[in-house]
């Protein structure tokens, strides 16, 4: 049995989580993570491929708002505005659950979803984390949370929230669902190709933009600039990013969740303002709790201007490379290698950029 066309399919777990039989496993490569089928536990229900091909019905954005955390502390420690860690507080206090990406690696050593309902594990939530987040068991853990009468806030990308809207097979009143505005992911192969080091902790963005820096036991183990380092740089250029994602179907102004959120680079005081978070509002369940919300400090603002330098609300990111290609050399000849193949002059300037942005950092301080 074929759940899907590999290059359509997008990770999302959704298969995983409604198997019965417990007959797909996750496998994990350079090209990304996809569903394997046990065939001998497998008895064609066809669950899989329901979950997997499901029209999911997206939503006219109503209202556009910039805002930021009225809380100094969390905005400063926060990617943007800080708007998802005041979403995910306001659940808590609320005695409600929330499901995010951890940036601390769990139990396998991946960077995953978990569940949280205690307000002294939020910082866990914290920071950017620009690769495949994998959900694991979490869509079935929320439904399991909705059946027992409890408020669920899921905060993923687009393709994440769709895979948990498919997974319930239903609305549910107490779900709040909040889309990210997404770039594209890459495998988590990948990126620990280039670290190398054994860490325990990720994040993409410092106080001084965007830098990748890896811990383990809270000690620093490698940390480089967008630049530096050879994975933020394709990131970033759009060259690893999974297949489906350059022709992804959420990366459009119609959206999948209740909100979306992301930066507002549309804002001309974005820097000045420590980072301005941008949030569309979809649905109406979303303009409720929005208007619930009395820790942001907030503005309305034309939905228009939510678009600028953010392309993904309108269109998916275009494939610049022959990403096959380069995967294929990433298996071959490593991560570093395979970028050199792709053009040493932009190799090396990059590397310099890399190493004048280390400087300018160093004289900030």
């Amino acid at each position: 049995m074929v759940i899907c066309k590999k290059e359509d399919c997008v990770g999302c777990y959704a298969c995983q989580n409604v198997c019965p039989k417990k007959a797909i496993v996750m496998s994990e490569s350079e090209n990304g993570i996809f569903p394997k089928i046990n065939t001998s536990k497998c008895v064609e229900c066809g669950l899989c491929n329901r979950v997997c091909n499901r029209v999911v019905n997206l939503n006219e954005t109503l209202e556009c708002y910039s805002a930021f955390s009225k809380d100094d502390k969390v905005h400063i420690e926060s990617s943007s505005g800080g708007i998802a860690y005041e979403f995910y507080r306001y659940f808590i206090k609320n005695k409600g659950i929330v499901y995010g990406v951890s940036s601390y690696l769990d139990s396998d050593g991946d960077i995953s979803f978990i569940r949280v309902d205690n307000i002294n594990d939020l910082y866990k939530l914290q920071g950017s984390k620009y690769t495949h987040a994998y959900i694991k068991n979490s869509y079935s853990n929320i439904l399991e949370d909705l059946k027992n009468d409890l408020r669920v806030l899921f905060i993923g990308t687009p393709c994440q929230v769709a895979g948990l809207k498919k997974t319930l097979n239903k609305e549910y009143d107490k779900l709040l669902t909040v889309d990210l505005v997404c770039h594209g992911v890459v495998s988590q192969r990948v990126l620990k190709q280039e670290i190398k080091e054994e860490f325990d902790y990720i994040n993409f963005r410092g106080r001084n933009g965007y830098s990748l820096i890896a811990k383990k036991n809270g000690k620093t183990v490698y940390k480089k600039n967008r630049y530096e380092s050879d994975y933020f740089d394709l990131f970033l250029k759009g060259y690893l990013y999974r297949e489906n994602c350059y022709k992804c179907k959420y990366a459009q102004k119609k959206r999948i969740g209740d909100l979306t959120i992301g930066d507002f680079w549309g804002r001309k005081d974005y820097k000045k303002k420590n980072g301005i978070s941008m949030i569309l509002v979809n649905t109406y369940k979303g303009q409720q709790f929005l208007s619930d919300l009395n820790t942001i400090i907030i503005e309305k603002e034309r939905i228009e201007s939510a678009y600028i330098n953010n392309g993904q609300l309108l269109y998916p990111p275009v494939k610049n490379v022959d990403n096959s290609l380069l995967i294929k050399n990433i298996k071959e000849y490593g991560l570093k290698k395979a970028k050199i193949k792709m053009g040493r002059k932009d190799y090396y300037f990059t590397k310099l950029k890399g190493f004048l942005k280390k400087i300018k950092d160093l004289i900030k301080l």
